[in-house]
């Protein structure tokens, strides 16, 4: 009897530590509306995936592990992270184009960060936002050339330092 409440003790500690304790997706719409590229990264795990073709064709970039030394670094980038300061929504008007199509389109960011059993979400368009580059700074690291996020501040007309 001692054997089996012993082995169910071990079972809880071990799936507690392999939940995910921390999760922070962005959603990139760099182009039509229907298209964007998703970047989620969770204490184990790095997906990018992609939706294009006006929302018809689904394509996984890459799907891998986190490292060890990303493992331990990224929780503690999220622990102190200052979620609190985030505006849901952060918005510069479309007068930058002279028209909207799809080569001259708002560049919109979803931000959701789960830490635990809290969820905080933000969205931002077409405006360059401290809090979201602190993010693609610390997760572009982790990217090869090929999938990291540009996110060049000279791009935007409108800026948010808080």
């Amino acid at each position: 009897m001692l054997k089996i409440g012993l082995l169910n003790i071990l079972v809880f500690f071990v799936s507690v530590a392999n939940a995910q304790i921390c999760r922070i997706e962005l959603q990139d719409k760099q182009g039509l509306m229907q298209g964007y590229i998703s970047y989620v990264f969770s204490n184990d795990s790095l997906v990018i995936t992609s939706k294009y073709a006006y929302g018809r064709s689904n394509v996984e970039y890459l799907k891998s592990v986190v490292a060890k030394s990303e493992k331990k670094s990224f929780p503690k980038y999220i622990f102190s992270f200052p979620v609190d300061s985030m505006q849901s929504n952060y918005f510069n008007q479309y007068n930058s184009f002279d028209y909207i199509d799809s080569e001259h389109f708002p560049r919109v960011f979803s931000l959701n960060m789960n830490v635990y059993d809290t969820f905080y979400g933000s969205k931002c368009t077409n405006a360059y936002v401290c809090y979201y580059a602190k993010n693609i700074d610390a997760i572009n690291p982790m990217l090869s050339d090929e999938v990291k996020i540009p996110y060049d501040k000279q791009k935007f007309n409108a800026f948010y330092s808080t």
